[in-house]
């Protein structure tokens, strides 16, 4: 196990929850963030070429170079916080050992306005979510997944196959 807690399970006895995003939308976002947002004191350059985001061409040179850093299907503990975790499937939060469902609830980001406030009914919470506000880094005007090439795509399934198939079953 990744995160060891001495042999203890903080959760054991919570119900808990995830959302999930398409592995598709999460690497748009991801790339938009880095290429428009991320920008600190210690901002490099060479991180993204910010004349070249509306490039089909250089996106998916981009991602693939970004996902080839952990590519490997198991992750060492270094690769699993990689980009603080950012590039990390969502399956390996959802599962452990590969068998071991350790959320109750899985809850899909583009169905999350009805899946929140039924899972808080059910648990009879009074929460609910602000308004939902556009990404501020990706919009609509931006490549999309449509923009994969064959080996972008390539790339992806591997490294997220688990996910897309997550995804396929978290319906609601």
């Amino acid at each position: 196990m990744l995160f060891r807690s001495m042999g203890t399970n903080p959760y054991e006895a919570a119900d808990l929850f995830a959302v999930v995003r398409h592995p598709n939308d999460r690497l748009l976002s991801e790339f938009y963030y880095i290429c428009r947002r991320k920008i600190t004191r210690r901002w490099d350059g060479s991180v993204c070429n910010r004349t070249r985001i509306m490039e089909p061409t250089y996106m998916n040179e981009w991602l693939r170079k970004k996902l080839s850093h952990t590519r490997n299907s198991r992750l060492s503990e270094q690769d699993y916080l990689y980009e603080n975790g950012h590039f990390t499937p969502q399956y390996d939060f959802i599962v452990a050992n590969g068998n071991i469902r350790m959320v109750d609830y899985v809850l899909r980001m583009d169905n999350l306005q009805s899946e929140f406030p039924a899972l808080m009914n059910a648990y009879g919470l009074n929460a609910a979510l602000p308004e939902r506000k556009g990404n501020a880094a990706h919009d609509d005007s931006d490549l999309q997944a449509v923009h994969f090439e064959n080996e972008t795509k390539v790339v992806i399934h591997d490294k997220y196959g688990h996910d897309l198939e997550l995804f396929k079953k978290v319906t609601k």
